[in-house]
């Protein structure tokens, strides 16, 4: 007499079916809810199917790397004579908040002698899978030979040298590791006939833009008022090796251009004027 074989039916699993964040799940043929009759668990073999945004170790489920939503496993036993049909494990993989990571700083590095520096947010690279740059907060730590409000940074009175500035940046849960940044305090000397023989900058005043003309090592430029506080500015390098600087939002009145050459660090003022257009 022959004995038909009941095909087994997975109704259930018996683990925990929502998870954190990269987190990871084990699944054992013990964790089933099995409809045979067959011996359980000894006659039966699970396996765990492929799918999207997970990865498998063995009976192992690894979410990729910040994923968090539903996962569809798909699972399957067999009896030793016949297989079930696919019983699909729903996991919910819930979201955590990553700290972020300061990637660059790439702000200014120099400072005036009595002057004062203010860091901002836009001056880093953060990397942060859950949040953008407007949720970011910047803190500024006080430290040898400097003084912090808010987050200006003022160097002593009449020192010169290298100050160390550690930062941190919030996402407003979490803090990234901290930051130490570099600045070199510095004291902007008369130019000589030489050096100043040079170059050329033009027009000053200005109502708008200047340009720089005529100095071939620029590695850098900074935009200073007259009381040393650094003004956010980017500057355009054109192709005939000119630099032109964007004066157009600023307020009238007189400014320090820095200029960082190979040869050193030269001091340029410029008069910012009304648009009578």
């Amino acid at each position: 007499m022959t004995v038909s074989n009941d095909i087994p039916i997975i109704t259930d699993l018996n683990i925990n079916q929502s998870i954190d964040e990269d987190s990871t799940v084990v699944i054992n043929i013990n964790d089933l809810v099995i409809e045979d009759d067959n011996r359980f668990p000894e006659d039966f073999i699970l396996t765990i199917g492929d799918g999207d945004n997970y990865s498998l170790n063995e009976n192992k489920i690894i979410p990729s790397q910040d994923f968090n939503g539903v996962l569809n496993i798909p699972l399957t036993v067999f009896d030793g004579n016949d297989e079930s049909e696919v019983f699909t494990f729903e996991l919910s993989i819930n979201p955590v908040n990553d700290a972020p990571e300061i990637v660059e700083y790439t702000g200014s590095t120099t400072i005036l002698k009595n002057g004062s520096l203010d860091i901002s947010i836009s001056d880093f690279i953060v990397s942060d899978v859950d949040n953008d740059i407007s949720d970011f907060s910047l803190s500024v730590f006080e430290g040898e030979n400097y003084k912090v409000e808010g987050s200006r940074v003022s160097p002593d009175l009449n020192f010169l040298g290298l100050i160390e500035v550690l930062v941190t940046v919030d996402d407003g849960m979490l803090n990234s590791p901290e930051l130490l940044l570099s600045f070199e305090v510095i004291e902007v000397l008369s130019l000589e006939n030489e050096i100043q023989d040079r170059f050329t900058i033009y027009p000053n005043p200005t109502s708008g833009k200047v340009v720089i003309d005529g100095l071939s090592s620029i590695l850098n430029v900074d935009l200073y008022q007259l009381s040393g506080i650094r003004e956010q500015q980017d500057f355009d390098r054109k192709k005939d090796g000119t630099i032109e600087i964007s004066l157009h939002n600023r307020s009238e009145g007189v400014y320090f251009i820095l200029i960082q050459t190979e040869e050193g660090i030269i001091s340029k003022r410029v008069i910012k004027v009304h648009n009578k257009r």
